[in-house]
């Protein structure tokens, strides 16, 4: 599955800019990938671009967070954090629910009004997060 999502992060970083819902520029939008629905969030500065998406209905169903630079992986500390509505205050999100190096993702426990935002920190106390973005 973890390969899987890695396509998907990649099939995204196309289908984001081509989505007829979003112009290429917006840094949140929807659209339709593989036969099912696709949202996603991202936001840009020094470290790369930072994406975070979710997709269901599909070949594959789940959220994952994924950190590029200049079209490479970017190996900084990424992360997804979940909540159960759009833009709560701090502290009242579940925390993160999935983490690694450039790439994240989650499969399992997903449901409809969830809502994700990637961060990536350079672990020592610098970030970015992204939008949030739901999950049907």
């Amino acid at each position: 599955m973890l390969r899987t999502m890695a396509t998907l992060a990649t099939l995204l970083t196309a289908a984001a800019l081509t989505a007829p819902s979003a112009p290429a520029e917006a840094p949140c939008g929807h659209g339709t990938l593989s036969g099912g629905q696709l949202t996603w969030c991202k936001v840009t500065n020094g470290w790369g671009q930072l994406e975070a998406f979710a997709q269901w209905g599909g070949s594959d169903d789940g959220v994952a967070v994924q950190l590029l630079r200049n079209g490479q992986q970017n190996n900084m500390t990424v992360y997804l954090d979940q909540a159960d509505h759009p833009n709560p205050a701090p502290g009242q999100w579940a925390g993160w629910v999935a983490r690694g190096k450039g790439f994240a993702n989650k499969t399992s426990g997903l449901r409809a009004g969830l809502w994700f935002r990637g961060c990536a920190t350079d672990d020592n106390q610098h970030f970015m997060c992204t939008g949030w973005t739901n999950y049907r």
